[in-house]
Parts: structure tokens; C-alpha cells; sequence
């Protein structure tokens, strides 16, 4: 995969790896159907890792330095350990739609470490965009339909899972800033790697009946592991570390909130599934006050 050179290099590259992203939130449903959140987990990573490793051959390969290794392990449980199981549990009871919504309220944790680290600086109309952000995650959180109707109304195991999907975006922002750290000294496609690597031994410890239900699933379960695997599992993260090399890592992380409206599409085809019209209004907010808040950066 050539570098994005040129403007229509990167756009291909940002568009394909956004629609993999977001076909992982269905895919996600389908699989939950017959495998437990860490088994997809596990058994989605142990593809991708073949998957990096394929991606690899034929290149020089080396291992980080020493020093490095802990910024890389930490990247790792990040960003597809941690990201992963919590991302499945929220799932379970979470419509891929309104959990790609929540999720991608990552951009917003991101530029909080940051201006709390003092890296980076809001202003007065960014810190609107946080407010409205998170009021749209309340109103996520609070709603949900059930079978006589939409209601608005805290259901104690839906804020559990969304809170799971939160924690998610949390570990998504953590290793974007530790990926950007690092693509300084090594190249992207082998930090991208040793990262998936790092998350995947991380998750080794929740192996145990995952053979089981690897035998006793229906065919359409397990190739919506593989596919979770080679594409947004890995050949989606080849692609956006090659897009981070580009664009300033505030920059980057704006084209994310695409990623809802492209997951919300997939879903209705793939699942029929809709949001609720107050996991709409959450979802706009929420969506609404990143938005907010990348356009009142100054632009880098």
C-alpha cells in the first residue's frame, strides 16, 4: 500500500478505512449471536495478527527499541485490548448504530488529555462543543426503545453497556496519542503491527472455550470474525497509520465522525436495525459537539 502521496491517495485511504470501521459494529452483532465479547475479541485479533504478519513479508523487519516497548505494549492494550472487550460487552445490549455514535466520541477524549496536558489549547467555542457532546451522550444513555414504543427512560443495564462503549472510546483516544508518539521514529505499517501484537497477547488469557464455541458456531458467525480480522481489524488500522504520517493528529481525528453515519447505514442494511428518535437526538448532539470542537481549533 503506497503512502498517501497525493490528495486522491488520501482520501481513498481515509474513505476505505472509515467504512471498514464502521462495518465492524454490525459485524460485531452478528457475532455476538454465538461467541462471548472476549472470544471475538481474541479470536478477531489472533486474525488480525496473521493478517499484519502477511502485510509484512517482504519488508524489512526489525522490533522497537527497548525503551519504547512499554509505550507499544500500552498502545496495544489500549487500543485493541482493552477497546475491544469493552466495545463487545456494550454491544450485547447496545444497537451498533447508537454504539458507533458513543464511540466516536473519542476525538473529544483525545483533545481533553491533550489540553489537560497542556499539548494543545481549546477555545470558548470548543468547550461548547464538549458540553453539547457530552449532553448528547446523557441523552444516549438515558434512552432506549423497547416493544411498546420509544421511551425516555434509564434502564440500568443499557447505561451499563454504554458506559462499557465509553470506555471504548476512552482506550481508542489513549492509543491514538501513543501512536502519534511513536510514528515519529518508526515506520507506520510496523507499529501498527507490534501494537495488534501487543493487544493480542493481552487478550490471550481470555482464551479459555473459545475452541468450543469455534466448533459449535453457525459458519456465518465465525466469517464475521475473519472479516472483522483481515479488514477493520488490521488492513483499516495499515491504512489510517499511513493517513496519521499526512495530517496532524487533531486533523485526523475530525474525519471520524463520519464513522457513525456510515455505521448507522451498514447496520440497516446488514441487521435492520434503527435508531430510537432520542438515540437520534443523542447521536446529532453528540456528533454535533465534536464537530464544535475541531472547527474551533486553529488549524494546524
Amino acid at each position: 500500500m503506497p503512502y498517501p502521496k497525493t490528495r486522491s491517495w488520501l482520501w481513498l485511504q481515509i474513505v476505505v478505512a472509515l467504512t471498514l470501521w464502521a462495518s465492524a459494529f454490525p459485524a460485531i452483532r452478528v457475532a455476538l449471536r454465538d461467541y462471548s465479547p472476549t472470544h471475538i475479541a481474541l479470536a478477531r485479533y489472533l486474525v488480525a495478527s496473521l493478517t499484519m504478519a502477511i502485510l509484512l513479508i517482504g519488508q524489512r523487519f526489525s522490533l522497537p527499541q527497548r525503551a519504547d516497548w512499554w509505550r507499544v505494549f500500552v498502545a496495544g492494550f489500549f487500543g485493541f485490548a482493552l477497546y475491544n472487550v469493552a466495545l463487545n460487552t456494550g454491544e450485547v445490549h447496545v444497537p451498533a448504530g447508537t454504539a458507533s455514535f458513543l464511540v466516536n466520541t473519542a476525538p473529544i477524549w483525545t483533545l481533553l488529555i491533550l489540553t489537560f496536558s497542556g499539548r494543545e489549547k481549546i477555545a470558548a467555542r470548543g468547550w461548547f462543543g464538549v458540553i453539547v457532546s457530552l449532553c448528547g451522550v446523557a441523552i444516549i444513555a438515558l434512552s432506549r426503545r423497547d416493544e411498546n414504543g420509544e421511551l425516555w427512560r434509564a434502564d440500568p443495564q443499557f447505561l451499563a453497556s454504554a458506559g462499557y462503549i465509553l470506555l471504548a472510546a476512552f482506550g481508542t483516544s489513549f492509543y491514538v496519542l501513543q501512536q502519534k508518539t511513536l510514528l515519529q521514529r518508526y515506520q507506520p505499517l510496523q507499529l501498527t503491527a507490534w501494537a495488534i501484537w501487543a493487544g493480542t497477547i493481552c487478550l490471550l488469557p481470555f482464551g479459555g472455550g473459545l475452541w468450543n464455541e469455534l466448533r459449535d458456531a453457525p459458519a456465518g458467525a465465525t466469517w464475521s470474525l475473519i472479516y472483522m480480522g483481515v479488514f477493520p481489524g488490521a488492513f483499516a488500522y495499515a491504512l489510517w497509520t499511513r493517513v496519521l504520517v499526512t495530517l496532524d493528529i487533531s486533523r485526523a481525528v475530525s474525519f471520524i465522525y463520519l464513522i457513525p453515519i456510515l455505521a448507522t447505514a451498514i447496520s440497516w442494511f446488514w441487521l435492520h436495525e434503527t435508531l430510537s428518535t432520542w438515540a437520534f437526538l443523542g447521536g446529532f448532539l453528540a456528533l454535533g459537539g465534536v464537530i464544535l470542537v475541531n472547527t474551533a481549533k486553529k488549524t494546524l
